[in-house]
């Protein structure tokens, strides 16, 4: 008897790279991608100069069974709408942080949305915890949907808890920015849509002469890296949980279509936060925070090297139980989950962009053994060193995949 073989599935995957929530977004999907059997996936990077010529061609071929769109990007979507009003398309669509009027044109199957009530509530927590009493909220014009509720949420819980709240949108103008901000009542605490807004608020904070964090504490949202390390002092962010809001949201979609009958009206689903990664923006240095921040530096400084949670408790010169109980208070976790974090975000980052063995990027970062490397590595992102950069890998493969025909004029 013949065994049938089995169908793959094409699935064209569209993204904005762009920001790290982009590329976190677009590597969950390419990393349950890579666990199912029948998914074939074309990927087209919003942005790159060959974008709208590639997403033609892959029509033009053969139009997509599936689409899984994580932008707003224009072009893209009078594009879809086109090809679905010409039943050149009539698949499922997977839409993940992209405005409601986006799930509506091109009626997205499923729905995958971030809690904006959970950034709300984690950014005030973590204030109220630090003693502020008055609260601010910066938020993002162009994104009107997410930005106005959180706005809603942070304003829900000032009130509930007695304090003073405003908002603002005006934030593109630093001048006007900094006027805004001295007017709020201080200390205040401030949070804002995302981090490039937060680092928009701590330059209007330095031209306005007002100390960040003794007067104005700022909280981004995305723990962009880049961006919150950048900065003198380095910002609080709200870090998303985008890859694994992606990757379930992937499996809940392979589900729907599997079904070959897609419902009429498109489901919802939400997904939630990773933590709150703390930083100067928020530590006030006096007391603990101090402390806390020379061991900080102590570990990103170190990190590389096979330093244990003695280690830093000696160059702070304080015990290791007045370490734990600072740490636990103002970062929420303990010194060696510090060191963790750190070494694991410079391994992310030599797994990306070397091609250095496991072995020797563990010792590189600070990892006594490919063992303790694995072990820590698999119980943070629940998958190994290898299958991570096995996904990257294939990611950028996708990325770079030539376009084979000339656009259609």
């Amino acid at each position: 008897m013949e065994h049938q073989k089995k169908r793959m599935r094409r699935i064209c995957i569209i993204a904005d790279r762009s920001g790290k929530g982009g590329r976190d977004r677009l590597s969950g999907v390419l990393r349950y991608g890579s666990r199912t059997s029948d998914w074939t996936m074309e990927v087209i990077a919003i942005g790159q100069s060959d974008a709208e010529a590639r997403l033609r061609t892959i029509f033009k071929e053969r139009p997509p069974d599936d689409i899984v769109l994580l932008t707003d990007d224009r072009k893209t979507i009078r594009f879809i709408e086109s090809a679905q009003r010409a039943d050149l398309f009539t698949g499922g669509v997977m839409t993940m942080d992209v405005k409601q009027d986006t799930v509506d044109r091109i009626r997205s199957s499923l729905d995958i949305r971030l809690d904006d009530n959970a950034i709300a509530r984690t950014s005030m927590e973590l204030l109220i915890r630090r003693g502020f009493a008055n609260f601010a909220y910066v938020g993002f014009a162009l994104e009107p949907q997410h930005s106005n509720a959180r706005r809603e949420a942070i304003r829900r819980i000032a009130e509930e808890n007695g304090s003073s709240f405003a908002a603002t949108d005006d934030a593109d103008d630093i001048a006007r920015l900094s006027d805004w901000l001295k007017g709020l009542p201080r200390p205040c605490g401030v949070t804002t849509y995302y981090d490039m807004r937060a680092r928009d608020v701590l330059d209007a904070c330095r031209l306005a002469r007002l100390d960040v964090p003794g007067q104005i504490a700022i909280i981004g949202s995305d723990n962009d890296m880049g961006l919150c390390e950048a900065t003198q002092p380095t910002i609080t962010s709200v870090h998303p949980d985008f890859e694994g809001g992606a990757y379930e949201g992937a499996a809940e979609f392979d589900k729907i279509i599997r079904k070959n009958r897609l419902p009429k009206r498109s489901i919802l689903m939400t997904y939630g936060i990773r933590d709150i990664v703390e930083r100067g923006s928020t530590i006030d240095l006096r007391g603990g925070g101090l402390l806390v921040s020379m061991a900080t530096a102590f570990i990103r400084l170190n990190a590389t090297r096979p330093i244990k949670v003695d280690d830093v408790a000696t160059h702070c010169r304080v015990s290791l139980r007045l370490l734990e109980l600072r740490f636990k208070a103002i970062l929420n976790h303990g010194v060696r989950d510090e060191i963790e974090n750190v070494r694991l975000a410079n391994v992310k980052q030599m797994l990306r962009e070397t091609s250095l063995s496991i072995k020797e990027i563990g010792y590189r970062c600070g990892f006594q053994s490919p063992a303790s490397l694995c072990t820590v590595f698999r119980r943070k992102f629940q998958t190994s060193p290898q299958a991570w950069r096995t996904e990257e890998y294939l990611g950028r493969k996708a990325l770079q995949k030539p376009t084979l025909t000339p656009a259609l004029s």
